[in-house]
């Protein structure tokens, strides 16, 4: 049997990963043209627009490739489960500005350029226009198609993966059937631990659920009540704003967060934000929690495992270039006990 039982990937993260490397690659398209005529640069050479050098079904091989090799590297998995965001988030009803800094190309980029002068700017954002919608075309195939190649999808509109992957690891830690891993490069996911469930990054470091309780002291609180305290409290990379006074001098955030608990709110600069940037984090009064719930309780059985020949029909229908040999040595390692249904995804 496998080294571990579950492997619980945050697949957000490592679509975008191979996604950004396969970026870096582009080819030249035809002449940008402007009412029929060539335009030249500034010595006078055509300008060639730039198209995506990969497809979705590129992106897709290579974010199959990647887990496989992860649990060949690290630690054989008997099931494994993809966790994903669905925008719009439900943080955004506490934090309307959650995550704002984060700008993705559209069509209104466009607007108000001049089809001559910016003409370079055009064909790159108009390039990558193209390669999102490549890489969301691949995340909507893997979520409909990978529950049967044994990596079933968790996704709900408004949830983040970060929020799936908490409650995932609290049903699995409840089980105590076997220790389960939390895969990504988010070190928030330390503080999503719990026991029998621990985080691994993707260099293979393995980082414990008993060793991030130290952090929390004497603290009367989870690891995630902890994180959302002190995001709430200091500010975080996901455009959460510090709430503490400055004219607070803080030494320990444990202390902050005594002394608040204890009913003096005066270190606060802004008790407003933080308490809203605080109850953005409470997931179970979430819309749809109860959704949420019922899917991870069937995390057991959810998914399936393709035969050989089934898996041969599937990459020649999506153009997906992993080998038969490759996929066999994969399955392995898998629990066929914990694949009985088809993946469960609500889009």
């Amino acid at each position: 049997m496998a080294d571990i039982k579950y492997l619980i990937v945050d697949a957000q993260w490592l679509l975008t990963r191979n996604f950004k490397q396969k970026c870096n690659y582009a080819k030249e398209g035809d002449i940008y043209m402007v009412d029929g005529k060539p335009v030249g640069d500034e010595n006078n050479k055509p300008i060639f627009t730039l198209v995506p050098g990969f497809t979705a079904s590129d992106l897709m091989t290579t974010f199959f490739q990647s887990v496989v090799k992860f649990t060949n590297d690290f630690y054989k998995a008997e099931k494994i489960i993809l966790l994903w965001d669905k925008y719009p988030y439900h943080k955004f009803k506490f934090k309307e500005n959650y995550k704002a800094s984060r700008h993705y190309a559209s069509t209104e980029d466009l607007e108000g350029l001049d089809p001559i002068k910016d003409a370079k700017e055009i064909i790159a954002t108009k390039l990558e226009i193209d390669h999102l919608k490549i890489k969301q075309q691949a995340k909507s195939r893997i979520i409909e198609h990978f529950g049967t190649l044994g990596m079933p999808s968790l996704v709900l509109p408004g949830y983040e993966a970060d929020d799936l992957a908490g409650e995932v690891a609290k049903y699995l830690s409840a089980k105590s059937n076997g220790t389960s891993l939390l895969w990504s490069v988010d070190s928030d996911w330390n503080y999503l631990t719990q026991p029998h469930v621990n985080h691994i990054t993707p260099k293979g470091q393995i980082i414990t659920y008993e060793e991030m309780m130290k952090e929390v002291g004497d603290l009367d609180m989870s690891l995630y009540e902890y994180k959302s305290w002190i995001d709430s409290l200091a500010g975080s990379h996901n455009d959460l704003e510090r709430t503490i006074s400055s004219e607070y001098k803080v030494t320990d955030w444990n202390e902050c967060i005594k002394i608040i608990k204890g009913g003096d709110e005066s270190i606060l600069g802004d008790a407003k934000m933080f308490h809203d940037q605080l109850k953005s984090f409470s997931v179970v009064d979430y819309p749809e929690y109860d959704v949420v719930k019922d899917m991870i309780s069937r995390i057991d059985s959810m998914g399936s495992i393709a035969d050989p020949v089934s898996f041969s029909i599937f990459t020649s229908e999506q153009g997906l270039n992993v080998s038969n040999n490759y996929y066999l040595n994969y399955i392995q390692q898998l629990n066929q006990n914990l694949y009985k249904d088809e993946a469960i995804s609500i889009l």
